[in-house]
């Protein structure tokens, strides 16, 4: 990805004429970057969970407004953390274990998603000399592979609109940490929730 890809045309009214250009340039960027019909669709009612084709990205785009927390286009072809190669459409990016601790998470969850952990590392190992299989293997892939895309989702999508602090799945993680610390019960958090 050129680095210096302005991104600001994100914020700006739908109807102005920098998002206008925006909007098909990065249409342009993404569909060169991955060469195939269909992308995932980073508008604000989609949050990158829909499949879509090129027209109807730019018209979600226009009516809805691009995600603002989509900053790194890992999704559409820009590179994550200096890796030179463009996502494919069979294929998860690499998670970047350092940029966000909620990435970090979720490649600690998924690392078959993660493609520089190797199948076995020492957390995997049990105390009685056996493998967890789960913690490098996936009973069922597309099952993995759409939990994955779905937390993607949650954790690019902002809290409500215009919130900067929260993605939906930071706030969640933030809320069960506080019940975990503060031995919250279930019932307690459900009366603070409600």
């Amino acid at each position: 990805m050129n680095m210096g890809m302005d991104k600001s045309w994100i914020t700006k009214p739908r109807l102005s004429h920098d998002y206008i250009i925006g909007v098909k340039e990065f249409l342009d960027f993404a569909f060169s970057k991955i060469k195939v019909d269909m992308l995932k669709c980073p508008c604000q009612r989609c949050c990158l969970v829909k499949n879509k084709l090129r027209v109807d990205i730019e018209g979600d785009l226009m009516c809805h407004g691009f995600l603002s927390t989509y900053t790194n286009w890992y999704l559409h072809g820009e590179e994550l953390d200096g890796q030179e190669q463009a996502v494919s459409s069979n294929h998860q990016p690499s998670i970047d274990q350092t940029e966000d601790p909620i990435l970090n998470l979720l490649g600690d969850v998924f690392p078959s998603m993660h493609t520089t952990t190797p199948n076995v590392n020492a957390e995997s190992v049990d105390f009685d000399g056996e493998t967890d299989e789960f913690a490098y293997v996936a009973e069922d892939p597309l099952k993995e592979k759409k939990a994955f895309d779905e937390l993607m989702s949650d954790c690019n999508q902002a809290l409500y609109d215009g919130c900067q602090s929260f993605s939906k799945l930071s706030f969640i993680l933030k809320l069960y940490h506080i019940k975990c610390f503060s031995r919250i019960t279930d019932k307690g958090m459900s009366m603070i929730i409600d």
